[in-house]
């Protein structure tokens, strides 16, 4: 079933030692539909929260002051094979998983002219 996906810019402003700081977060949502509304957006507010939590204060010595989702990327409507490509993911039926990345293409490296240099 296809699903649209989402990916939101999030920014966790939190207290810690008596000063403000901020981290920022991807967060990943999915939906039936093309648009994003305000329970989604507070469950990516949630979900930023927990990531903070998780991967920066296990032991919760800080305290959150708020939560910004500075952006909304809409990235398409497409199936979870789809959208994972060649990453393993859950659900991935054994098949799939069998395939490998023998059927994806080659990486290339395309060199990009540094148009900031200044001609001396």
């Amino acid at each position: 079933m296809k699903k649209h996906y989402f990916l939101l810019a999030a920014q966790v402003i939190y207290q810690k030692d008596k000063l403000e700081r901020s981290r920022n977060f991807n967060i990943l949502i999915m939906s039936d539909t093309k648009t994003v509304n305000r329970a989604q957006l507070g469950r990516a507010q949630q979900q930023a929260q927990v990531r903070y939590f998780t991967e920066f204060d296990s032991e919760q010595k800080s305290n959150v002051v708020d939560v910004f989702i500075q952006g909304v990327s809409h990235l398409g409507e497409m199936t979870k094979a789809e959208f994972h490509g060649d990453f393993d993911y859950p659900g991935k039926s054994e098949a799939e998983i069998a395939v490998g990345i023998t059927d994806s293409e080659p990486l290339t490296e395309t060199p990009v002219e540094d148009v900031t240099k200044e001609d001396k």
